[in-house]
């Protein structure tokens, strides 16, 4: 019990000690510039702050001098450019795959040290070796679930593109 705590102590160590990653950063370039938009490649992810209060998102498709064109799930989106207030470029690792794979491998860790922490043959147990595993297996899986979506959220950065 003794070493789970300790492995479980350093987990939480290692992730509050994770450099965090700005979540939206200006290189001092002009970002008033629609202009500046013709250098962003087509199938770049961008998210687009409107002047209403709502958000777009998508990959870029087309851009001309009044209209921004985005593609999410198989459908165009256009947006006037008199409605834009934002454009970032979003990078980085998917929140999504970084939560299946901690999952994945909190799971896998936590069975080992179910199969660990589970008692000897000849002594009193509470709870059989596969009850112990199984638990270890589940607690392991929701630690990496909100570790993944942790680290899927802190490497996600959204670089600024325009502002009006």
């Amino acid at each position: 019990m003794r070493n789970m705590n300790s492995i479980i102590v350093a987990i939480l160590i290692s992730l509050l000690v994770l450099p965090s990653l700005g979540m939206a950063q200006d290189k001092g370039e002009s970002t008033n510039d629609w202009t500046n938009l013709k250098a962003v490649p087509v199938g770049q992810k961008l998210e687009v702050g409107l002047k209403n209060g709502e958000r777009a998102d998508g990959k870029l498709s087309r851009l001309s001098e009044t209209i921004l064109t985005l593609t999410k799930q198989n459908r165009l989106t256009d947006l006037n450019r008199d409605n834009v207030k934002n454009i970032y470029r979003v990078t980085g690792t998917s929140v999504g795959k970084t939560v299946v794979i901690a999952t994945l491998t909190g799971a896998a860790a936590g069975s080992v040290l179910g199969i660990a922490g589970s008692c000897q043959a000849g002594q009193f147990c509470v709870i059989t070796r596969g009850e112990s595993t199984a638990l270890g297996a589940a607690l392991g899986a929701g630690i990496g679930a909100a570790t993944g979506f942790i680290i899927g959220k802190v490497r996600h950065k959204k670089v600024l593109l325009y502002r009006q």
